[in-house]
């Protein structure tokens, strides 16, 4: 087990190493640069991007900007008062796990109801709607929901406010992040009924399923401590990747919503070309990713020691 964790653990130090690579070369390949205002001159550029070494060649930067990862230096904003980009990652990470933690939650315990009701009431009307709820999730994109939650809940019914930051009359600290969550939330609820409905199925029609039901156990009992709970190792999966996902911020429901989080911070820095707050967004985006699936996949070694014997113990 000691050697399988330190091969994984090997594999997503290469990984980041890798991602880390080719963020610092494609970011150098976006059009124009970040002193590309039309009141700076020529003269005036070039002095700037002296300053901040952006003159120097390409490798020479790559191997400087590499050398302050490793030290946990991110560079430094062309735009915001040559702010520390950890710095200000840190201060916008707050709204985007908020949001991330609320839609897992909202997600997975929805997604979870969907999938069971639509395995115990398989070819009926239950188990069609929750299949087309389920398609309807994974199809429609996020910002969609956003847009419509947006126009019928916080305009037209103003229960909700419309965006971060608006006053509705309420004292309630997080009102701001319902909306943005319950968006979010929708792609998880898809996933997690998928999954759990197809695993639940197969695992209800398993022999020992037959046999528990002919011991006389109760169906409650034989659901949710023998069907369910074999079910549910697929699930947890899949959950993996979507918290990841979540936890680090939707980029345009939070532009939609006007959330000061890492996904509004990275869509600015695109659009102004803020070269190392991109490149330190992605970075985060990708290691904690990256942190996610070697759990989930540290979580299947220990599960099934199958998988570390198949891995080279």
């Amino acid at each position: 087990m000691f050697r399988y964790v330190l091969k994984r653990i090997a594999y997503m130090f290469i990984t980041l190493f890798i991602v880390i690579s080719v963020t610092f070369f494609l970011v150098r390949l976006l059009p124009g640069s970040p002193f590309n205002e039309q009141k700076l001159n020529p003269q005036q550029i070039a002095r700037l991007e002296a300053t901040y070494g952006l003159d120097d060649p390409v490798p020479v930067q790559y191997v400087r900007y590499l050398t302050g990862v490793f030290k946990g230096d991110l560079g430094i904003s062309f735009k915001q008062s040559n702010k520390k980009v950890e710095d200000i990652i840190a201060s916008r990470i707050g709204p985007s796990a908020m949001l991330g933690a609320q839609s897992l939650v909202l997600g997975t315990f929805i997604g979870l109801a969907l999938g069971i009701v639509a395995a115990l009431k398989r070819n009926t009307i239950w188990d069609y709607t929750c299949t087309i709820l389920s398609v309807i999730g994974v199809s429609v994109p996020s910002f969609v929901f956003a847009a419509s939650l947006q126009l019928y809940i916080a305009s037209k019914l103003k229960i909700l406010p419309i965006a971060w930051g608006v006053p509705l009359g309420s004292d309630f600290r997080y009102v701001w992040t319902i909306l943005p969550s319950i968006a979010l939330s929708f792609f998880t609820i898809s996933n997690v009924a998928r999954f759990t409905r197809t695993e639940l199925v197969e695992v209800l029609n398993s022999d020992y399923i037959i046999t528990a039901k002919a011991k006389g156990l109760k169906k409650s009992t034989v659901i949710l401590k023998h069907a369910l709970r074999n079910a549910l190792i697929p699930v947890i999966t899949i959950l993996g990747p979507l918290a990841a996902g979540l936890l680090t911020g939707s980029l345009v429901v939070e532009k939609v919503f006007a959330v000061p989080g890492i996904g509004d911070l990275l869509v600015n820095a695109i659009s102004i070309n803020d070269l190392f707050i991109i490149s330190g967004v992605a970075i985060l985006y990708s290691a904690f990713y990256i942190a996610v699936i070697l759990i989930v996949d540290i979580l299947y070694g220990v599960i099934d020691p199958r998988i570390r014997l198949a891995g080279g113990k």
